[in-house]
């Protein structure tokens, strides 16, 4: 290859890196948005995010603002009613918290591991670091499925 196609290549490629880096939820080197990401950043304290509620073939995915980078720590209050679905926390790619499959025994068609009754709440501790913004990730595994979650902030 000539070298000034193999110079375009690489100048493509960067473009695309710093793109997915400069606009999250832009991550695919085509400009598209990256399937893992589910919507705008929303503040805390809102229930009911635009796309709660429901069943998603694949884990839907809620970034929270949290008003300031770790460390410090949120509450998330959460209600799989009674099929069981999963409430994960995510701060910089990586996993902080789950409430693991809630949901009754009686509605558990999947047999999943059950950690507990539908509702409830969870401390998350957010590590030190430079986002101020957390990820609620939620699987569901039920097209009956009704669930609802609040992060609630530091003040």
């Amino acid at each position: 290859m000539p070298s000034r196609t193999v110079r375009a290549l690489c100048a493509t490629a960067l473009s695309a890196a710093a793109l997915a880096l400069a606009a999250p939820g832009l991550a695919q080197a085509d400009g598209t948005q990256d399937p893992a990401y589910s919507g705008p950043v929303t503040p805390c304290d809102v229930e009911n995010t635009p796309r709660s509620g429901g069943f998603a073939a694949e884990p839907q995915t809620f970034p929270k603002s949290i008003g300031r980078t770790g460390p410090t720590s949120l509450v998330l209050n959460f209600d799989a009613e009674d099929e069981p679905d999963k409430f994960d926390v995510i701060y910089e790619n990586k996993l902080i918290a789950t409430t693991g499959w809630r949901g009754s025994e009686s509605a558990n068609k999947f047999n999943r591991p059950l950690s507990g009754l539908g509702s409830g709440s969870i401390r998350v501790a957010v590590p030190r670091g430079s986002s101020s913004v957390v990820t609620v990730r939620v699987s569901t595994d039920s097209e009956s499925t009704v669930w609802h979650f609040t992060a609630q902030c530091p003040n």
